[in-house]
C-alpha cells in the first residue's frame, strides 16, 4: 500500500504488542527495508505489559513501563502526538 498510494508515503506505521511474537519472517523484514528506503516508512512498536522481544527491527521501540516511570519520557512521547 505504501508504494502505491502516495499519500501513504512518509508516514509512520504503529505497532502495539505485548512483545510476545518470534522473530519476523525474512520477506517482512526485506519489504519494510523497501518501504524505508523508497517513500521513508518509520516503524514504531510500543510494547505494552511486555518485554520488546523480536521488536528490534522497529526503527523506535517505547516500553509502555517505561513511560510511567520517567515523567520527562511520558511527556515527550504524548507531546509528538499533539
Amino acid at each position: 500500500l505504501v508504494r502505491e498510494d502516495p499519500s501513504l508515503r512518509e508516514g509512520d506505521i504503529l505497532i502495539l504488542t505485548d512483545g510476545a511474537f518470534g522473530v519476523p519472517p525474512a520477506e517482512f523484514l526485506e519489504r519494510l527495508a523497501e518501504a524505508r528506503d523508497d517513500p521513508g516508512v518509520k516503524l514504531v512498536a510500543v510494547v505494552i505489559g511486555g518485554h520488546p522481544g523480536q521488536a528490534g527491527f522497529a526503527d523506535k521501540v517505547v516500553l509502555v513501563s517505561d513511560l510511567y516511570k520517567d515523567r520527562e519520557l511520558l511527556a515527550e512521547a504524548i507531546g509528538a502526538l499533539l
